[in-house]
């Protein structure tokens, strides 16, 4: 019986000795790879500039101003797309480590079609970069892998549902604000809708050196209205310039297409101009589309618009977004 225990306390010592071995090896490991499975970057504040890349040779560059971001140096950036994706480089996790087999397809996916994504801080240090490929067959998780590093890993956004891979791929105007008039109503010196159809609707509202607003026909030969014009009036018209959105950018429409839609008639011209001497001007082209009849006989309309904004980019806008600034001259008295 002691001959037992002899046995038995030897091979205790022996298992607690190799165990103890492991755990040690298994922490230095850990510790010696943990840059490799560091997606996430809780401290999102810090990270000033983004760039992503991928194998077909697209670029996207965005950064951090006082405003909101910066795409391509340039355009501002939707808020919307950015709040997503800073969310999801703050918050990278590891999913799953993949089994030893999956590795090599991992790798090959990765170098064949992975985009690559780089961060950097205020002072244009790279605080990291990853490649992210592939979404797995579940859709939740993401093949990625570390610069420098020979291990990938499948990784995801905890607090959402699907791959995250698309929200570093958009492309082009896809990146950028979609907000055509953005205007504080007391910024606001200047305004002109002419409507070629309807030439007596059209008007200009100008402010005066006093502060107050002018309002006159756009045509010399439209009869005035000799009436007081109603300041509260004014002032609840210009509200409606504080923002208004896009649909989407058409900057992609084939240039025969496009040309057919700005060599024809506008609805409707509109001129703004602020304090600071900024101009915007927008060229709405109407778009009506039928749905099926009503029950009651009628046909309703959608009705949006193709506009030109500022001679540089052709947009898809609303009818029911626009109406609140699509008066008619009468409108004001």
């Amino acid at each position: 019986m002691k001959k037992q225990n002899i046995i038995l306390l030897a091979l205790f010592l022996i298992l607690g000795s190799a165990t103890a071995w492991y755990l040690a090896t298994a922490g230095e490991k850990k510790s010696s790879d943990s840059w490799e499975r560091a997606f996430a970057t809780p401290d999102i504040g810090k990270v000033h500039k983004i760039f992503i890349a991928d194998r077909r040779g697209n670029t996207t560059t965005l950064e951090r101003s006082g405003k909101g971001w910066i795409y391509q140096g340039k355009y501002p950036a939707n808020p919307h797309v950015m709040k997503e994706l800073l969310h999801t480089i703050q918050r990278l996790e590891i999913y799953y480590l993949p089994a030893k087999a999956a590795i090599p397809t991992m790798v090959n996916d990765l170098a064949t079609r992975g985009i690559k994504v780089e961060l950097y801080d205020r002072k244009d240090n790279k605080l990291k970069a990853y490649y992210l490929g592939s979404s797995t067959a579940d859709g939740v998780g993401t093949y990625a892998i570390m610069e420098n590093s020979e291990h990938p890993y499948v990784v995801y956004n905890p607090s959402i549902r699907g791959s995250i891979v698309g929200q570093f791929m958009l492309r082009g105007d896809d990146w950028r604000d979609k907000t055509v008039i953005r205007e504080e109503p007391a910024q606001i010196t200047y305004v002109s809708i002419e409507y070629p159809k309807q030439q007596n609707q059209s008007f200009v509202l100008e402010k005066k050196s006093d502060g107050q607003y002018e309002l006159r026909p756009f045509y010399d030969f439209t009869p005035r209205i000799d009436k007081p014009l109603n300041h509260s009036v004014v002032e609840h018209y210009l509200q409606g310039f504080r923002q208004i959105g896009a649909e989407s950018y058409e900057n992609a429409l084939k240039e025969e297409k496009k040309k057919s839609i700005l060599s024809s008639l506008p609805f409707a011209v509109i001129t703004i101009r602020d304090e600071g001497g900024k101009e915007t001007v927008l060229r709405l082209f109407p778009i009506e589309t039928e749905v099926d009849p009503r029950p009651d006989g009628t046909v309703a309309v959608v009705e949006r618009y193709h506009v030109d904004w500022n001679g540089q980019d052709l947009m898809l806008m609303q009818h029911n977004l626009l109406k609140k600034i699509l008066w008619g001259y009468p409108s004001f008295f």
